[in-house]
């Protein structure tokens, strides 16, 4: 896989459908243990959170259950899992902090202080 920044701007340079593409080929020849990416949910709010409207539309009305642009994150978010390219961890938890650098700047729920 390519290193250099334009380069791997390239592999999703098609959005999400190309994010996971880039996901595969890294998985076809990553060392064993190795993820993609570190949770689904993550990505699932990640792609929700680039609609416009989310849950909710400008007047306030619950649209989640039509609403194109969640289920276009639920099925991307899926798809990842499905692939195995996460790490299955939960956002916040202790295992999914563990492995950040113990910086006294970064604050998250689970690591208060």
């Amino acid at each position: 896989m390519p290193t250099e920044r334009t380069a791997v701007g390239a592999l999703w340079a098609n959005g999400w459908d190309g994010y996971i593409a880039a996901g595969k080929q890294y998985k076809a020849h990553a060392p064993a243990g190795s993820a993609w990416t570190d949770t689904g949910g993550g990505m699932f709010n990640a792609i929700v959170g680039q609609s416009q409207n989310q849950y909710y539309d400008t007047s306030g009305k619950l649209i989640y259950n039509a609403n194109d642009a969640v289920k276009n994150a639920w099925n991307l978010s899926t798809q990842v899992s499905a692939a195995g390219l996460t790490a299955k961890l939960s956002q916040f938890t202790q295992p999914w902090i563990r492995p950040l650098p113990p910086d006294r700047s970064r604050r998250s729920p689970a690591r208060p202080g």
